[in-house]
């Protein structure tokens, strides 16, 4: 069997050492129910544990603060979409008499659609018998989730680096590959619109700054996302008031969503006084 199967996550690690990441796989569940039950739950410290086998190892991490934060936004994302599966049913169920009519097909596209979406169509079983639409929560499936809750599973040909330092390597080149992705896609470093060498060497020291800023920012911030942090602080506005020929500068109040991501992140709440100066 070939070390790293296609649906998982290969990194070269140092030399010919290969690290793999497993998830929903037959040998991650065998794993994980050999390795899984040694954790000590009452710790809030990453815990490691490996398992050798002929010419190959396992590593098994697990880190309580990511199992919480993980089962939180799961809890969150399936209750939204309870919410909206519930409401589609009731107006297939009870039509209001006003707009289009709800249909089992319509109704069932539009739950599989919104669940695909939100990537969340495996935690379901949904289907269209004759009229009637039926989704039923897949209990396997989450089961499986609330499993492997903060943990990562590695495969590697190395049989001497302590487990922890397997997993510190596989994070760095992640951390790697992340920054890569960043830089191509919401940093834009492609593609360039400059010709000269002055410009595009500016182009590109730009995107590396704005990605060190990415970083630094997600280190700080605890469970909200870069983008969500961004898009939360855009909403603090400046605007003019013009009262009998006198204008005045002003700030939105800042909400308390806000104020915390500012204090995560060190920075001063804006002033007025800076609204002045742009």
């Amino acid at each position: 069997m070939p070390l790293c199967p296609p649906a998982t996550r290969s990194l070269p690690v140092a030399g010919s050492v290969a690290v793999c990441a497993w998830r929903a796989v037959p040998i991650a569940a065998e794993v994980i129910d050999e390795l899984g039950g040694k954790f000590d739950r009452t710790k809030e410290q990453e815990q490691f544990l490996s398992d050798e086998r002929t010419s190959l190892r396992f590593v098994l991490a697990y880190s309580p603060q990511i199992a919480r934060e993980v089962k939180e936004e799961r809890t969150s994302r399936l209750s939204r979409a309870d919410a909206f599966v519930g409401d589609c049913l009731r107006k297939l169920a009870n039509p209001s008499g006003r707009g289009r009519k709800a249909t089992p097909q319509g109704t069932y596209d539009r739950i599989r659609d919104y669940l695909r979406d939100h990537h969340l169509l495996s935690f379901y079983d949904i289907d269209l018998v004759d009229v009637e639409v039926v989704v039923r929560a897949d209990k396997k499936a989450r089961l499986w989730e609330e499993r492997i809750e903060g943990m990562l599973l590695l495969e590697t040909t190395d049989l001497t680096l302590p487990p922890e330092e397997i997993v510190r390597r596989y994070k760095e080149l992640a951390e790697i590959e992340r920054g890569f992705r960043a830089l191509k896609s919401s940093l834009m470093l492609r593609p360039v619109y400059h010709w000269t060498e002055d410009r595009i060497r500016a182009h590109v020291f730009l995107c590396v700054l704005a990605l060190q800023i990415e970083r630094l920012m997600r280190n700080r911030l605890q469970s909200v996302s870069v983008r969500k942090a961004i898009d939360r602080l855009r909403q603090i506005k400046a605007g003019e008031l013009r009262v009998h020929g006198v204008t005045t500068r002003k700030l939105a109040r800042a909400t308390e969503e806000q104020q915390n991501l500012l204090k995560f992140l060190d920075v001063p709440l804006p002033r007025i006084a800076k609204a002045e100066a742009l």
